[in-house]
């Protein structure tokens, strides 16, 4: 298993700004909460560490994002527990090409959108979003496909 591509910085970001939302919060709000209620602070409270928790939750979701090949095709998994684990790709023989998305904002960040193609489909297998150097990750995809069907010569 060669791994391809993961997520860019990019992705991160959303979640990322979460986290001193909620302890702005809970620092900055709480004192206020006091006047309002007894029960109050401690319910800002709850709620804080529940969006904490869903925030770190949703940073390790984006970590376990991974574009690999191997000799039976490409795939990306992805799951924090062991009950959501996801592994989905496609066959090498079933491929038609890696597709990499270029925008401004793409290009400027190096996240880019990544596609792979069925070949005897007009079906979008996969397509994954904020990978790193993404074109890269296609380019590699492609080469080795083409290595593997014999397109390119040793």
């Amino acid at each position: 298993m060669t791994v391809v591509g993961k997520k860019s910085w990019v992705a991160y970001i959303g979640p990322a700004f979460g986290i001193p939302l909620c302890f702005a919060a809970v620092f900055f709000i709480l004192p206020a909460t006091k006047t309002l209620s007894p029960y109050a602070p401690a319910g800002l409270l709850i709620i804080a560490l529940f969006v904490l928790a869903r925030m770190v939750y949703a940073l390790l979701s984006l970590k376990s994002y991974l574009v690999y090949a191997d000799d039976q095709g490409v795939w990306i998994t992805s799951g924090v527990f062991p009950w959501e684990k996801r592994r989905y790709g496609l066959w090498w023989r079933d491929l038609e090409a890696a597709y990499c998305s270029v925008s401004f904002w793409s290009w400027l960040l190096h996240a880019y959108t990544v596609t792979i193609r069925h070949r005897f489909t007009e079906d979008v297998e996969f397509s994954v979003t904020d990978i790193a150097a993404g074109d890269q990750v296609a380019a590699r995809i492609n080469g080795e496909f083409a290595s593997r069907s014999g397109l390119l010569q040793s």
